[in-house]
C-alpha cells in the first residue's frame, strides 16, 4: 500500500480554516450577485436569467465546500451525510458546467439570432438540458456504490470518486461528459469570434453599438470563465499526477475548485459595470432601509 504523509493537527486546522474563509467569501460575493440579478428589473432577461443560474450552482458547490472545511476542521463526518453533500456538490459542478455550456449557446444565439423571443425558447431548452443533466447525476450520486465523498483513509482534505466500481464508472463518464462540453464551449466561441470579425465591418447606430457593448463584456467574462475551467478539469484529471500523492497536492485541488465556484462572479462584477451598477445600488437601498428602521 502507497504511503502517503499526513499534515500536523494544527495545520489540517489551518486547512479547514482556510476552506471555510475562503468558500464564506466567495459566498457572499455569489450571493450578493444573485440578489441583485434576482431584484433588478433590467436583468430580467434570458441572458441573465442564466447567469443567476449560474450564481445559484456556485452556492450550492461553495455551501459544500463549506461545509467540508468545518468537516477538515474538526476531523469528523457521518458515512450517509458524506454520500449526500458528495451527491450535491457533484450535481452542482454538472449543473454548473451545463450552464456554461447554455451561455455559450446564448452568446451566440445573440449575435446570429435578431428575434428575442426565438432566443429566449432556445435559451430555456438548454437551460432545461443543463438542470436535467444536474438532476440525473444527483440522483445516480445517490444509488449504492455510486459514491462521491469526502476523502481519505487519512485525511479529510478533498472531494473525489470512491474506489467503488459504480463510482469509477461515473468517474469514467464524467471525463468524457466535461470535456465534450468544453470542446462544444470552444467551438461555439471560434464561432462567435468569426460573427464579431464580421461585425465590425458593419456599420452601427449608437445604441445599437451601445447594446453590442454590454453583450461583449457578457462574453468576455463567459471565454476567461471557460479559460479557468478548463484548466481547472486539466489538473483534477490529469495535473494530479504529475504530483506525488500528497495531502498538499489535495488541498491544492480543493483550494482550486473553491476558487473556481467563485471566479465567474468575481469576473461578472469586474468586467461587467452595468451589473456592477446595479449592485452599488441595491446596496445603497438596502443600507437606507436599515437606517430608516432606526
Amino acid at each position: 500500500m502507497e504511503h502517503v504523509d499526513q499534515l500536523s493537527p494544527l495545520v489540517v486546522r489551518i486547512v479547514g480554516l482556510l476552506y471555510i474563509l475562503l468558500s464564506s467569501l466567495f459566498l457572499f460575493i455569489n450571493g450578493i450577485l444573485f440578489v441583485t440579478l434576482w431584484k433588478s428589473k433590467e436583468l430580467q432577461t434570458a441572458t441573465y436569467r442564466i447567469v443567476r443560474c449560474i450564481c445559484l450552482a456556485c452556492i450550492v458547490q461553495l455551501t459544500v465546500q463549506l461545509v467540508g472545511g468545518i468537516i477538515t476542521f474538526t476531523d469528523m463526518i457521518e458515512d450517509h451525510v458524506n454520500k449526500i453533500l458528495g451527491a450535491v456538490l457533484q450535481s452542482g459542478w454538472f449543473l454548473y458546467i451545463g450552464l456554461s455550456l447554455s451561455l455559450a449557446v446564448d452568446r451566440l444565439l445573440c449575435f446570429v439570432i435578431i428575434s428575442p423571443k426565438k432566443c429566449s425558447r432556445i435559451s430555456i431548452v438548454v437551460l432545461s438540458a443543463a438542470w436535467i443533466l444536474a438532476f440525473a447525476y444527483l440522483v445516480a450520486f445517490l444509488l449504492p456504490d455510486f459514491d462521491f465523498g469526502y476523502c481519505c483513509s487519512h485525511q479529510f482534505l478533498h472531494w473525489f470518486y470512491t474506489e467503488e466500481a459504480g463510482a469509477l464508472i461515473l468517474k469514467k463518464t464524467e471525463v468524457i461528459i466535461d470535456f465534450v462540453i468544453l470542446a462544444l464551449i470552444f467551438l461555439l466561441y471560434c464561432i462567435i469570434f468569426g460573427f464579431l470579425i464580421k461585425m465590425r465591418k458593419i456599420g452601427r447606430t449608437k445604441a445599437e453599438a451601445q447594446s453590442l457593448k454590454v453583450e461583449f463584456r457578457i462574453l468576455i467574462v463567459a471565454m476567461i470563465s471557460f479559460a479557468y475551467e478548463m484548466t481547472y478539469l486539466l489538473w483534477f484529471f490529469f495535473g494530479v499526477s504529475l504530483m506525488p500523492h500528497s495531502p498538499y497536492r489535495d488541498v491544492i485541488t480543493t483550494l482550486w475548485w473553491i476558487v473556481d465556484s467563485g471566479f465567474f462572479a468575481i469576473s461578472t462584477l469586474f468586467f461587467n459595470s452595468s451589473i456592477k451598477r446595479h449592485v452599488k445600488t441595491l446596496m445603497v437601498m438596502s443600507r437606507s432601509t436599515r437606517v430608516s428602521k432606526f
